[in-house]
């Protein structure tokens, strides 16, 4: 299953031209600088496919009522969903 994922996500992040992430990465930035390179393009590309749930173990993401807000993305620890 966590294969079937990653070539999904890979897919996406492959077919969608930079220049819509950026504006959405420049955001997150601007928001938590404590994010780092990986945790704007996971979000950024959560963002651009109109996702409304991040599952994640990232500290600085799960529970971070600063990006859910400006987004309307719920981030959540994989622990909230068993």
């Amino acid at each position: 299953m966590l294969e079937k994922t990653m070539e999904k996500l890979r897919g996406r992040l492959e077919s969608k031209p930079v220049h819509h992430i950026h504006p959405i990465a420049m955001k997150l930035t601007e928001i938590d600088s404590r994010l780092d390179p990986t945790d704007i393009d996971i979000v950024a590309c959560a963002v651009e496919n109109d996702a409304l749930n991040l599952v994640t173990i990232d500290k600085k993401l799960v529970g971070n009522k600063s990006v859910e807000e400006e987004f309307g993305l719920r981030i959540t620890h994989p622990k909230e969903l068993l």
